[in-house]
């Protein structure tokens, strides 16, 4: 696939502590020590590789690795935590500055000696539970081996794991899959993913991004850009019963060879509240967002208080006639179908529904039954903002 060009965007993280492990011992990474001979329960006798750490720990574990480059993949037990952004010299964890001291743990051509090949995902968090991996530079992951698991979350996949999953202040790029999730697989998972960057990932199939199968992750605080798809998602795909959470979120520059540039939603009925769409692109139709039939279920996304603004082949597509979304408070700006015209193209309703014509503007937007509050005009947010809720969206004066 042609890899499309991605914004470069800065994103103000947090670290945050992990839940319940007030007393939990601390293991030590340093990728400069010569072999993982050492203890880790210091600096000067850090384990070299974070596989190693997560093999020594007696959970609940934190384990701290130093900024620099781990070329591994790794799998996560119950109640461990992954800390990167280490100089190397710190005793309390608040003292690490993850953005200076990048840790990246890096897939390419990496040797699984466990299992005796190459490893496909980057980082595999599955049946487990109470897990953080936080402040990490997560690439280089090639899931393309034909079926599941090796050809899907080729950064982190996550499978049959509950909300104490958390990944945080990470950055998530340059990984490639053949199914499903270039970026992220979620199956069965419902993990939160908060101030974290989706960038650059691809997937012959769907979910450029993030991919969620029967999954329903909360993501917060995050930035989902310049990843693409083959078929639908190129920002995230929803599948099934996958119920997501997205608030307060960028989703930019995404690109969908088939349909969902942005968001591709096939019988998931996600919630979107305080998120901005924009500059997506899809080849067919839904640049923003696809809401489609799976197995016979339809998708009805709840959209709130956000912005779709210039996404190509249209905002928001409506696939069959029982996957309508409903939409409050929300923003439509130069929106454009890719037709002889390029005429403004907020929504459409689909084949099933008869009109092909589609509906631009705030006021044949707010004549629809499950679109209300719509407003068009360059977008200037004012109340409490994208950091809160609620907020009330304006035109630019």
């Amino acid at each position: 696939m042609q890899r499309w060009g991605f914004w470069v965007l800065a994103i103000v993280l947090a670290g945050l502590v992990f839940g319940g492990t007030a007393s939990a011992e601390v293991l030590y990474v340093d990728w400069e020590r010569p072999d993982d001979t050492g203890d880790g329960l210091s600096w000067d006798t850090a384990k070299r590789s974070i596989r190693a750490a997560i093999d020594a720990a007696s959970p609940p574990t934190e384990i701290w690795i130093r900024g620099g480059h781990y070329n591994e993949g790794i799998e996560l037990r119950s109640h461990v935590a992954l800390y990167g952004g280490f100089a190397g010299d710190e005793t309390d964890r608040s003292q690490r500055d993850f953005r200076t001291h990048r840790t990246i743990v890096d897939g390419t051509n990496a040797w699984d000696e466990y299992e005796g090949y190459s490893t496909p995902n980057v980082v595999k968090i599955i049946d487990v539970t109470h897990v953080r991996v936080d402040g990490l530079y997560i690439t280089g992951g090639e899931a393309q081996w034909g079926s599941s698991p090796w050809d899907r979350g080729a950064g982190i996949y996550l499978l049959n794991v509950d909300a104490t999953i958390v990944v945080a202040n990470s950055v998530i790029s340059v990984n490639e899959a053949n199914e499903y999730g270039g970026g992220i697989a979620c199956v069965n998972a419902s993990p939160m993913i908060k101030n974290t960057v989706v960038v650059g990932n691809n997937v012959d199939y769907s979910g450029g991004g993030i991919a969620c199968i029967d999954a329903s992750p909360t993501i917060k605080n995050c930035m989902i850009t310049g990843n693409q798809a083959g078929e639908y998602g190129g920002g995230i795909l929803l599948k099934g019963n996958s119920d997501a959470l997205i608030i307060n979120t960028v989703i930019a520059g995404n690109y969908a060879d088939g349909r969902g540039g942005g968001i591709g939603g096939m019988g998931a009925s996600p919630v979107i509240r305080n998120t901005t769409i924009v500059s997506n692109n899809a080849r067919n139709s839904g640049g923003g967002l696809l809401a489609m039939k799976s197995d016979d279920v339809p998708s009805k996304p709840l959209i709130q208080n956000s912005i779709f603004y210039d996404n190509r082949r249209g905002a928001i597509y409506s696939f069959d006639i029982d996957s309508i979304p409903v939409v409050e408070n929300t923003l439509f700006e130069k929106n454009y179908n890719w037709n002889a015209d390029f005429d403004e193209l907020d929504y459409d309703s689909g084949v099933g529904n008869g009109n092909n014509d589609g509906y631009a503007g705030s006021d044949e937007l707010n004549a629809l039954p499950t679109f209300s509050a719509i407003i068009d005009g360059a977008p200037d947010f004012i109340g409490e903002g994208p950091q809160g809720d609620p907020g009330e969206w304006v035109a630019w004066p």
